[in-house]
């Protein structure tokens, strides 16, 4: 009968000490960032509760602790910005030169159209291009700061 109630009284007890052990996680499970891909778009989060650091977009978002920083990291992750940047302003640019391409199409100049179509496809591949090697650059800053943080409990 003792033995029963012990082991009652411990189960009952058991989420008590999971609950303070959850408290303490180490600075890396609060603090490590990771892409997070879903189907309405890519986001960088932050810690077990994905808490949401920035959007990836056309253009890119600001993550202030990387891009403030004087190391490589902050060096990568500028480098990053400046890609996503490029390849947003070059595919907005092949967007409005297909559009001109269509506007255009009717006209007694059919160079001009066929020209405007084929400079907005080079658009899209090179935006695509910038667009990969600014991802890249992304995820490499992000290796780089979560490599930073202590992994151990408090």
């Amino acid at each position: 009968m003792r033995i029963t109630t012990l082991i009652i009284l411990a189960l009952l007890l058991l989420p008590v000490f999971a609950q303070a052990q959850d408290s303490q996680e180490s600075e890396y499970a609060n603090n490590a960032l990771r892409i997070k891909h879903s189907l309405w778009g890519n986001k960088v989060v932050q810690g077990v509760d994905d808490t949401k650091i920035a959007g990836i977009n056309w253009f890119a978002s600001d993550i202030d602790f990387l891009s403030e920083r004087d190391d490589e990291i902050g060096v990568t992750f500028r480098s990053y910005r400046t890609k996503k940047n490029l390849s947003g302003t070059m595919y907005l640019l092949s967007i409005a030169a297909i559009i001109g391409s269509i506007a255009t199409y009717d006209t007694y100049d059919s160079g001009s159209s066929e020209a405007l179509f084929w400079g907005g496809f080079g658009l899209i591949v090179g935006g695509g291009m910038v667009d990969v090697s600014a991802r890249e650059s992304l995820s490499q800053s992000v290796w780089m700061y979560n490599s930073t943080l202590n992994t151990s409990g408090p």
